[in-house]
């Protein structure tokens, strides 16, 4: 995912642009990890866990979030628990 980002945003304006767009991008991240198609799944987890462990990523951005993130992904868990039953 990193990779697409360096590729859409220049590397001296990454930091600014997730700061800016972070809540845009975050939204698309959760609503991608509720799709049924398990590739837009998989990359709205890798998207999310990118954007959430930055290295200039504060709790307070975060910790709103949170119980959604939480949330969601035991969601994702029993599904896939489903699933292997």
């Amino acid at each position: 995912m990193k990779q697409l980002w360096s590729a859409l945003v220049p590397v001296d304006e990454e930091a600014a642009f997730y700061t800016q767009r972070w809540e845009e991008i975050f939204e698309s991240c959760v609503v991608g990890i509720k799709s049924e198609q398990w590739r837009n799944r998989q990359s709205s987890c890798l998207c999310l866990t990118d954007l959430v462990s930055s290295a200039n990523r504060k709790w307070s951005d975060i910790s709103k979030h949170y119980r959604l993130i939480f949330l969601t992904s035991l969601a994702l868990l029993a599904d896939d628990v489903k699933e292997s039953v």
